[in-house]
């Protein structure tokens, strides 16, 4: 199921409007809005808005904005509930345009929709019909009847041939244009003439490739208009989209040939035309990212590829359809079959690419497929406990999943080959006799040896170790203490993070420093090497805290610290004797945040680590960073500890206090379009300079300073 991230434009950034009734990007790139109060330009940071005022005659005329169009020489065409109205960029100004009749100004025109021919000519399409724009002189115009009978106007849409099709209250009609002559034919639908031929017509879009689709009250369609019986011939054929009614409002297409359709109830809908495969967004309460209405009366899809989205009583939506996002699973209180809980711990991925996901109070949850679509299961260790408090996993040589909790001890779960469950034992304190020293265990890992190395960063009891036999009994459990700076001691008894390297060293991550560990035969520690941050020393670890140690595949170890970003392993030998410094990584370097959580390699060598305030990709080859936040899907800015694994498939995982991301790196991409750059004003004492308007005696701007090329200011 695809998902779909849409930012939405609050009264905060500066649109204080819940209705927005059409969009526009002007060839500077500025988005223009229309609403039932006013006008507004967007340059990506800040909103300007602009209405009728009594006192500017060079203001709007009306506030009710309708519909938008930009003409060749640059100026906008304002449509409005009333009357028309053009906006010099240049002088700022806007102009009334209107029919005369006996030197009365003809209003109430309510215009749908505006387009420029060939030859540069604008015509309007209103509710009393169809108009041509008469240019008197660069700054005077005035409105021209064309046909009185042929009726309500909700669509103007220029052809490749020149020639202008109209859809209206009664039909389909197209404009011939040919010099100062034009023709208005009456075309018919040759196959259905009953159904088709006097339908209102709502919206016409013309694809990339040419192709036009129309919607009407029945539905939505393509029409041929390259039928042998002549121009005023087509002939319609109908596309079938959901099971049920739907009134399309607006139609739009993307840079994939998508087709992008908004409707009166039943939000956005895409369809692709060459696979069929459509996908309906629409307003879920539970869901923060979705759409804010259902009611969608424009789209428009900009030079960046970001589709806007303008609703009705939801205000301004935005999907960036470049952007690919993070899949993110939750839990949705309406769903049985979803996310049990949403705070996540760890993760274990089967070979069949089912997964097992701790949750913190809800239990064991297992992600499997059914008919191709992602279903979770709950499945309760301890029936006894209401609030189950799972940590970590790992797997051992006979294929039993273990399971460490907080405060219920171990499990070791037998699996079959569909990874259910068909033996459970239960480890405690109680029930070994105190060879489980506690029974809150929070991190889990397996060496090639087979052996299961543990520790708890609360209420830590030092590294502990046992291995495995594949008997109900909990094989002795071996503990190995801390003491700060004694030889064969770990740092600290509060164990966080464990990982073994391709040189068969374990290293362990306690919340005051790093161990390496040499092992004898017995798999026992023999030498332990104390890591601390040393104060003043850059070359000494960041952090003492040790969340997530990491070897890549040139073979370097990075070690995630929580509040010293990341820092990279250099190890030097000389005469046989060992130096251990690292190189640290952090907000300066471009690291979203330095309280790391996990760190994970991709295929392409890349390291992706979570943190307290989004996920970074670190490019290590060139030492870049990209920097991915909630509006990429990620389940929130929090991650956890020990919420991150990467699966045999190349996918990731990362968990958080609101669900789980997973992705496949090559997956992940950001819009690389850039947008336009222009000035939008100038201050001189902190006080914007108006056009002809005096400063220090000086005229500065003769115009719009976005058109502006030269500015002399004397000092």
């Amino acid at each position: 199921e695809k998902q779909a991230l849409f930012h939405h434009i609050n009264p905060e950034d500066g649109l204080n409007e819940n209705s927005i009734q059409a969009i526009l990007q002007d060839s500077q790139g500025f988005m223009w809005f229309g609403t039932p109060n006013g006008l507004y330009r967007y340059d990506g940071y800040t909103f300007k808005v602009f209405r009728n005022d009594f006192n500017n005659p060079f203001s709007l005329s009306e506030n009710s904005i309708t519909v938008l169009h930009e003409d060749s020489d640059n100026n906008l065409w304002i449509g409005t509930e009333k009357e028309l109205n053009v906006y010099n960029k240049l002088s700022e100004k806007f102009y009334e345009v209107t029919e005369t009749k006996k030197n009365k100004k003809v209003r109430d025109l309510k215009i749908h929709s505006i387009v420029e021919d060939i030859y540069g000519t604008v015509w309007v399409g209103s509710q009393k019909g169809l108009y041509k724009v008469i240019k008197s002189n660069s700054l005077l115009y005035s409105l021209e009847k064309i046909d009185a009978t042929i009726g309500s106007v909700n669509v103007l849409q220029k052809l490749v041939d020149g020639s202008i099709l109209i859809g209206t209250t009664k039909g389909l009609k197209k404009l011939i244009l040919k010099d100062e002559k034009y023709e208005i034919l009456d075309i018919r639908d040759s196959k259905n003439k009953s159904r088709n031929n006097n339908s209102s017509i709502i919206s016409i879009h013309k694809d990339r490739n040419g192709k036009i689709w129309i919607a009407n009250p029945h539905g939505l369609f393509t029409i041929d208009l390259n039928l042998p019986t002549g121009p005023a011939a087509f002939s319609f054929k109908k596309v079938e989209l959901l099971n049920t009614y739907i009134f399309i409002e607006s139609i739009t297409s993307d840079f994939e040939e998508n087709l992008w359709l908004g409707t009166r109830n039943n939000g956005v809908i895409s369809y692709n035309p060459e696979t069929g495969k459509i996908n309906q967004f629409v307003n879920n309460k539970r869901s923060p990212n979705s759409l804010t209405s259902n009611s969608i009366l424009d789209l428009y899809i900009d030079n960046s590829g970001v589709l806007w989205i303008a609703t009705s009583r939801g205000g301004l939506n935005k999907l960036d359809l470049f952007k690919k996002n993070f899949i993110h699973f939750r839990n949705n209180p309406d769903d049985p079959n979803s996310l049990a809980g949403n705070i996540i711990n760890d993760f274990f991925e089967t070979k069949n690419g089912e997964v097992f996901i701790a949750t913190f109070d809800n239990g064991l949850n297992k992600l499997y497929f059914e008919n191709d679509k992602v279903k979770f299961k709950n499945i309760h260790l301890n029936n006894a406990l209401s609030k189950e408090k799972i940590w970590s996993f790992c797997k051992d040589n006979y294929n039993n999943l273990w399971v460490s909790t907080a405060n219920d001890g171990l499990y070791r779960l037998k699996l079959d080959a569909k990874n259910n469950i068909i033996e459970k034992s239960h480890y405690t304190v109680a029930n070994t006799n105190n060879n489980l020293p506690s029974n809150n265990i929070s991190t889990l890992y397996t060496d090639l040896n087979g052996d299961i190395w543990m520790g708890a960063f609360i209420g830590g009891v030092g590294l502990l170790k046992f291995t495995p036999n594949n008997k109900d009994k909990l094989p002795t459990v071996h503990t190995f203490n801390s003491g700060l700076n004694e030889p064969n001691k770990i740092t600290d008894n509060r164990v966080v993070s464990i990982f073994e390297d391709s040189k068969n060293n374990l290293w362990v991550g306690t919340r005051n420093g790093l161990n390496k560990i040499i092992r004898d035969k017995q798999n026992d520690p023999i030498k332990i090497t104390q890591l601390t941050s040393i104060k003043n020393n850059p070359k000494s670890l960041s952090n003492n805290n040790i969340f997530s140690i990491i070897e890549d595949s040139h073979g370097t170890i990075w070690i995630g610290t929580f509040g010293g970003g990341i820092c990279k392993m250099i190890q030097e030998i000389n005469e046989d004797k060992e130096t251990i410094y690292f190189e640290t990584l952090n907000e300066s370097n471009g690291l979203i945040n330095n309280a790391v959580y996990g760190i994970l390699e991709d295929g392409d060598k890349n390291l992706w680590i979570s943190t307290n305030n989004g996920i970074s990709q670190f490019n290590i080859e060139n030492k870049s960073f990209k920097n991915f936040n909630i509006s990429y899907g990620l389940q929130g800015r929090n991650f956890r500890k020990f919420a991150y694994h990467k699966g045999a498939s190349g996918l990731l995982y990362f968990g958080g206090i609101k669900g789980f991301n997973t992705f496949l790196p090559k997956d992940i991409t950001l819009n690389k379009l850039l947008p336009k750059t222009a000035i939008t004003d100038l201050k001189i004492s902190n006080k914007s300079v108006g056009i002809n308007e005096k400063t220090q005696n000086e005229i500065i701007l003769t115009k719009n300073i976005s058109f502006t090329k030269n500015i002399d200011l004397k000092f």
